[in-house]
């Protein structure tokens, strides 16, 4: 094996472009795109680049790429854009003497009929809808088990986003959602927006509700917060409960670029993936939820790697046979290693132990990984030159190699699966418990992530945010004009204002009264709000009173924060309507636990 082709230069196919070649082999890659443009944002296991720098080390082979690539990932608390990945590996493999072709290849025969390609071994990382696969295996239809796992719903939306958020309080108290990772786009507009997507997970009851209410959705995603799609609460309360939670985090969002759809999410994995001089890797193997097959498609591809690397030519082990039986002595101490031969494999030793009688371990040194040859009761001595030969025989048989790593890999795929159907299984009784109960006794893991906002909701709290929302929907409605109307705008603010209890929202008097001006335009009282909202007394009130609560109360039984909300909402009205950017309320870095008694001794919400 001299030559290695790769069909498909994703972060997969660049990944082992680069490994192999590392190995010198002869590496050719056929990508059909000319540019990387996927800006969607990666969360890798960054433990798995410690883990290649590591073989690589053990192979003696030097990389200063992958140095700086794990150092880059550490400082993007391992994120990073699908394009970014793409671009770095790619460029790093024609660095090292890669040969790239710009074509797509549709099938199998197209390699073969190429004398240059007839005898390398084909790694298809092209991905989920490879042809290259189906040339192979067959249709997908008959090759393909697609196993379904959770429902879920994708909120989209445009936002301005400032500070830690606190979302994982939502799964507190709201039923039927559970959250994954917010996926935050890195370019922003002039106005400092960028794209936002909130995948959730969700029960079996909300999305038979999303069935009912909106059965075309997944071609037609819907605004619940436009009066064009009205849905009931179970399925408006849980999307306005996070999208006001982000509001109460300082986020500025534009109300009508949210979208949301529903999806079932399904695990497909191809049951024909590997044929001798063929190996599927990544996506065209196995695919699983939320990038979930990428971190698991690039550890088989490190996996492939140290198996390739046995039947590579290159820099001999770094260690010598004692070497060998000292590391052993030190992992396995009861095992009692007494010597260790090298073997036709590169960094592959067969290690002989002896406590009652002579036990014999294949041990690769490239991952550190020991394998028992003998059964428990062992062998005598004669014997252990007789398994050194068979197990060298073993070991220069690419055929055996490929069926090993084809049964981790399987194992490793059905694990997975099994994994998501019991989170699941967990997830819908956690959710039945909260809505029943009303509140989460039972935390759900994401509530313990470090991630904190500027305030701690209550399943009151939630209530009042759908209430505000439902609120702003019925004027849209009312008036059947678009929120970027002017009028439709002092309307929706008037009606946001009639949400507060006068009796202490006695700063909201003047705001109240720009709304129901008669003699001046629309516009001049959008500019009369916009000041009042800015350059009143309004940042000093909800300044001096952040969270004024009890154990037991939502923090919208106190003013400040409930106004806080409020003019978050008119901030956003405001951005729509005339794309004004204003400063921010300014807000305490920490919150004040104050009596409300205090506050108003203190005058905090005067005129």
């Amino acid at each position: 094996m001299q030559s290695i082709v790769i069909v498909g230069s994703g972060p997969v196919g660049s990944f082992m472009a680069v490994l192999c070649r590392m190995l010198q082999f002869e590496v050719t890659v056929f990508e059909k795109r000319e540019k990387f443009t996927r800006n969607i944002n990666l969360k890798l296991e960054s433990s798995l680049f410690e883990e290649t720098m590591e073989v690589l080390s053990r192979l003696n082979l030097k990389s200063r790429f992958f140095t700086l690539f794990y150092g880059h990932l550490k400082e993007q608390k391992d994120r990073i854009l699908i394009k970014d990945f793409e671009e770095r590996f790619t460029t790093e493999a024609k660095a090292l003497g890669v040969k790239y072709i710009t074509k797509e290849v549709l099938g199998i025969s197209e390699l073969y009929e190429d004398s240059e390609y007839s005898e390398s071994l084909i790694l298809d990382c092209s991905g989920r809808n490879s042809k290259l696969r189906s040339s192979v295996f067959g249709p997908d239809e008959y090759n393909i088990v697609s196993v379904p796992l959770q429902n879920a719903m994708y909120i989209n939306f445009k936002a301005k986003v400032s500070g830690d958020l606190s979302l994982y309080q939502v799964m507190k108290y709201v039923p039927n959602v559970k959250l994954t990772e917010v996926v935050f786009g890195k370019q922003q507009d002039s106005n400092g927006f960028c794209s936002v997507t909130i995948p959730v997970f969700i029960t079996k009851q909300l999305a038979g509700q999303f069935d009912r209410e909106c059965p075309n959705i997944n071609r037609k995603p819907i605004n619940p917060f436009s009066s064009e799609n009205i849905v009931s609460d179970r399925i408006f309360f849980p999307v306005s409960s996070l999208v006001g939670n982000l509001m109460m985090d300082g986020c500025q969002i534009d109300m009508e670029s949210v979208s949301v759809k529903k999806i079932v999410i399904s695990c497909g994995y191809a049951k024909g993936r590997s044929r001798y001089k063929l190996v599927c890797l990544g996506d065209s193997a196995a695919h699983l939820a939320f990038f979930k097959s990428l971190n698991l498609g690039l550890k088989h591809t490190l996996e492939l790697f140290i198996i390739l690397s046995r039947f590579s030519e290159g820099t001999q082990a770094i260690p010598s046979n004692d070497d060998v039986v000292e590391y052993f002595k030190r992992c396995f101490p009861h095992l009692n290693p007494i010597r260790a031969y090298r073997t036709s494999a590169r960094n592959v030793f067969l290690v002989v132990t002896k406590v009652i009688w002579y036990g014999c371990y294949s041990f690769n040194y490239t991952n550190k990984s020991a394998e028992r040859l003998t059964y428990v009761t062992g062998v005598y001595e004669d014997q252990v030159y007789e398994m050194l030969v068979k197990h060298n025989e073993r070991l220069s048989r690419w055929s055996d190699a490929l069926s090993d790593f084809e049964a981790k890999r399987e194992g490793d795929i059905q694990r997975e699966i099994q994994s998501n159907q019991t989170k699941n299984i967990a997830y819908e009784f956690t959710s039945t418990f909260i809505d029943l109960n009303g509140l989460s006794v039972i935390k759900i893991s994401e509530v313990f992530k470090a991630i904190k906002g500027q305030h701690a909701l209550l399943k009151k709290d939630f209530d009042f945010l759908l209430k505000c929302f439902k609120t702003r929907r019925d004027v849209l409605k009312a008036y059947k004009i678009s929120a970027d109307n002017n009028d439709t705008f002092i309307h929706v603010v008037l009606a946001l204002l009639n949400q507060l209890p006068t009796a202490r929202e006695r700063g909201f008097h003047s705001l109240m009264d720009i709304c129901t001006k008669n003699n001046v335009s629309s516009e001049e009282n959008i500019t009369l709000i916009n000041s009042a909202i800015y350059r009143s007394s309004f940042p000093k009130c909800i300044k001096g009173a952040l969270i004024a609560r009890s154990f037991s109360s939502g923090i919208f039984e106190y003013s400040c924060i409930r106004s806080n909300f409020v003019l978050s909402l008119i901030k956003n009205e405001l951005y729509g309507i005339k794309k004004l950017d204003p400063e921010p309320i300014p807000l305490s870095p920490e919150p004040l636990y104050l009596d409300w008694v205090l506050v108003e001794k203190e005058s905090l919400l005067t005129d």
